[in-house]
């Protein structure tokens, strides 16, 4: 079962993809912000990340950045939920091979099926 860290400062959205995920498979880890979350991906190392960008303490972007700087070889699928749509963001995202970029709202069945792609196309790679 693979892991997803879920991080969003909105309770309900948390909820909803929790449900859908687990509803798919997958064990899913929930952060509030990004400072919480970079203490569960340390700690769970998870498959892959979704995250809101615009959040309390440290942002989605931020915690991403961190990520790459402090854990170099922890590269997990990263699935950025923003209502922001600034080139500068766009530009931030296509700088990350491991970065997916979504505008929301964003549809669970369209995270899951993201997800399921990836892992996919993973194991056929690996094989």
């Amino acid at each position: 079962m693979k892991h997803i860290l879920v991080v969003d400062d909105e309770p309900h959205i948390l909820s909803i993809i929790t449900h859908f995920l687990r509803g798919n498979d997958y064990h899913v880890i929930t952060a509030i912000n990004g400072e919480d979350g970079m203490k569960k991906c340390v700690e769970f190392k998870p498959a892959a990340i979704v995250t809101d960008v615009q959040m309390p303490r440290m942002n989605g972007t931020e915690m991403c950045d961190r990520l790459s700087l402090e854990h170099p070889d922890f590269n997990p699928l990263i699935i950025v939920m923003t209502s922001r749509t600034e080139q500068e963001l766009r530009h931030w995202a296509s700088k990350h091979s491991n970065v997916l970029f979504k505008e929301k709202p964003v549809s669970p069945r369209d995270l899951v099926n993201h997800l399921n792609d990836y892992f996919v196309n993973e194991a056929a790679i690996t094989r």
